[in-house]
């Protein structure tokens, strides 16, 4: 199985080649958008193809625009891509500007730590790669250039082949919840080898950030990124620590919840649909970073895994942070939980009936 994944870095360059780069978002976005009006007024918009557009307007375009020729077939490819899948959404795309598609040794080339990216023929800029993984760079075939309050970045497009099928040992539960996320260790014998907590506190986080707007509308300030940026953050630590967990476990399989339907409870309950979000967001995080490292991902349900012992498999109580078994006695409720998650996996031995 072949899967992929992106590499930010920003850019650093002096002004002289910062111009040209900005040119060149800006050229390239007018050509995307020449090739979109050619794809609406002509037959190709019933059955868009690269073909049928090059037929049509790429050699006119390639004269229009003083750009590399790989700009310009880059542009025609991106144009099929969005009149295609704007077809689901029935809107013509109209974007204001494009992201640079660039391909190695074509229209950017690297060295370690620089890159030198081809605008026009016997036309260049030379600059510097900052943060990121450069362990990786060399995978990487494909990039996009792009333009963020005056300032570049280049996300590089890197695949690897993993093999996902293989005979698991250790069994990993993973409980998300708005105050803390439970991970679980679960043997073949179904005992929990270890645990790990790691503390959330999203609901508070979320209130601070619903007071600083409002705040922030009374004074008439324009508020910034800031609660998205640190709930970004935030996943992006939490699913780094959570994965450094499991790495520690020999030919493990991870087990999430399946949250198909808790929109529709949430709404139910009167409740707010933002958990929807952040669960979503952590679980997505969670399965890329983990088909990247060659770790198998399970969806199994989530009904009573809060209310049903991991030992046994009888209902008990749960009070807050508490769980009690009448057979078992007492356990932290979410670790309970992440490894009754975990049990929910087929077995090895046959003792799944109990937990499902």
């Amino acid at each position: 199985m072949e899967v992929a994944r992106t590499l930010r870095f920003k850019l650093e360059i002096n002004s002289e080649d910062a111009e040209k780069l900005h040119s060149l978002i800006v050229e390239y976005s007018k050509l995307v958008k020449d090739f979109l009006k050619v794809l609406k007024h002509s037959r190709a918009i019933l059955k868009p193809s690269k073909g049928k557009l090059h037929r049509y307007a790429y050699h006119f375009l390639r004269k229009k625009y003083n750009l590399h020729s790989n700009h310009v077939t880059s542009a025609r490819d991106r144009a099929v891509e969005m009149v295609k899948a704007s077809a689901y959404h029935k809107v013509f795309p109209d974007p204001e500007t494009v992201p640079v598609r660039m391909f190695r040794d074509k229209t950017f080339f690297l060295n370690g730590k620089r890159i030198k990216i081809v605008i026009a023929p016997r036309e260049h800029v030379t600059g510097k790669l900052i943060g990121g993984q450069f362990d990786e760079i060399e995978r990487a075939r494909c990039a996009e250039l792009i333009e963020r309050d005056e300032e570049f970045f280049i996300h590089f497009i890197v695949k690897r082949k993993v093999n996902l099928e293989y005979p698991f040992v250790t069994r990993i539960g993973v409980d998300v919840n708005l105050e803390r996320i439970a991970v679980s260790a679960v043997g073949e014998d179904g005992s929990v080898l270890a645990t790990h907590l790691i503390e959330m506190n999203v609901k508070g986080r979320r209130e601070y950030f619903l007071n600083r707007r409002r705040g922030n509308q009374r004074r008439k300030v324009r508020a910034g990124h800031e609660e998205r940026d640190y709930f970004k953050n935030l996943i992006e630590q939490t699913t780094h620590q959570i994965i450094t967990f499991i790495k520690n476990f020999e030919k493990p399989v991870v087990c999430l919840e399946n949250l198909k339907n808790l929109i529709k409870r949430v709404r139910k309950r009167g409740g707010d649909v933002y958990p929807k979000f952040f669960y979503e967001e952590v679980h997505r995080r969670l399965v890329e970073k983990l088909t990247w490292e060659g770790i198998r991902v399970v969806f199994v349900p989530a009904m009573f895994t809060s209310v049903r012992c991991h030992r046994c498999g009888g209902y008990g109580k749960r009070y807050g942070k508490k769980f009690v078994c009448g057979k078992c006695g007492e356990f932290d409720a979410d670790v309970n939980a992440s490894a009754s998650i975990a049990r929910r996996l087929p077995a090895l031995k046959g003792e799944v009936s109990r937990w499902l």
